[in-house]
């Protein structure tokens, strides 16, 4: 299913005359899920095309032929990482011809100077530095791309998490149901808002860490604040001060 999420600024004061109308403020669009993610890899193989690699989709990733088969082919993984395989030497009759293999299989080292022949033949191939210094030049031409894409991977990640904390906030601050979802005693109402405060002030920064800080200050401010309730200021205080990212529990 196709989730946005957008947040923007709106400005307060009227518009004002056409010809002293501001620049519009930054808006930031998050985009996540599935299509997003095929999106933002589609835009990576486009870009992939421009610098003359060819893919191909396999098994969970996206395997690209190189311009020059001694480049070795790259393999895109769903996860927003790349790895490459080394180019395999093969003769063709009196021909060296330099193998572009699947980096499923085995690699020889290519080294330069290191000659070999056959049918009169003699060659050198690249070196790994060589090798490794164009790898080095694709993966900046594409560093935004691929930025893009596992933007959208740490997003969809938070997204997840704050839908599953959701029904078990509501379900925590209700009954004292545990958070983690596990069956336990439940939390007394006098201890809930301690023991929000620190699953919240716990969380790693991590996409879904910070995936669950961010479902834990939508529900203080919408489902308590917003609801008549009160929070005590120094149990506010002292969460917020075992963050070391600097997030705040409460909106500014």
């Amino acid at each position: 299913m196709i989730a946005w999420w957008a947040a923007w600024a709106l400005a307060q004061e009227p518009t004002p005359a056409a010809e002293q109308v501001p620049e519009p403020a930054d808006v930031e669009i998050e985009v996540w899920g599935e299509s997003a993610r095929l999106g933002a890899r589609s835009a990576l193989v486009r870009r992939m095309r421009e610098l003359g690699w060819r893919e191909r989709d396999r098994d969970g990733h996206v395997l690209f032929k190189p311009p020059e088969p001694w480049m070795g082919r790259a393999k895109f993984h769903d996860e927003g990482f790349w790895t490459f395989g080394r180019p395999l030497v093969a003769f063709d009759g009196g021909t060296t011809v330099v193998a572009d293999a699947d980096p499923s299989e085995r690699y020889d080292a290519l080294d330069r100077g290191r000659q070999s022949s056959t049918v009169g033949v003699s060659f050198s191939a690249p070196a790994p530095k060589v090798r490794g210094a164009a790898q080095r030049r694709m993966l900046e031409e594409v560093a935004d791309e691929v930025a893009a894409y596992r933007r959208v991977l740490e997003v969809t990640a938070e997204h997840e998490v704050m839908n599953l904390l959701a029904p078990r906030l509501e379900a925590f601050w209700s009954t004292g149901a545990p958070l983690d979802g596990e069956r336990g005693p439940a939390v007394a109402p006098e201890a809930r808002a301690a023991a929000l405060f620190d699953f919240w002030a716990t969380r790693t920064e991590t996409p879904t860490g910070i995936g669950a800080c961010r479902a834990v200050e939508a529900f203080v401010e919408n489902a308590i604040l917003d609801a008549g309730g009160t929070l005590d200021p120094a149990l506010v205080a002292a969460a917020e001060a075992r963050r070391a990212d600097g997030r705040r529990l409460l909106p500014p």
